[in-house]
């Protein structure tokens, strides 16, 4: 994510980590289940390539710390970057949630 290019597409950039966490952490509780060891993997790259435009495809907090960090262009951004970790942290909480709802009513 480019924090200084940005600020006029906050919403976008927020919803597009949200959901791409929240999917990730629902294929990584449902692969446990079916040991299908190739599923994350792809989950993963399709969407990198999917919100790679949008927001950087971060899906990680500990990511979107580092590039933060490692940016020291952008030191008034750090609101900015509590948003998108409250964003990946709901979108987390929304995946196990999908993997909970797929667990219920599949048994």
């Amino acid at each position: 994510m480019d924090f200084e290019n940005s600020e006029k597409r906050k919403g976008i950039v927020l919803l597009a980590e949200a959901l791409g966490t929240a999917f990730f952490v629902t294929a990584y509780s449902l692969e446990l289940q079916s040991m299908a060891y190739l599923a994350l993997p792809m989950v993963y790259f399709v969407f990198c390539l999917l919100l790679l435009p949008i927001s950087g495809a971060h899906m990680n907090p500990a990511i979107s710390t580092a590039l933060y960090i490692s940016m020291k262009k952008a030191p008034g951004q750090f609101g900015y970057l509590l948003m998108v970790i409250m964003a990946q942290f709901v979108g987390g909480l929304i995946g196990m949630q999908l993997a909970h709802l797929y667990r219920v009513t599949n048994n």
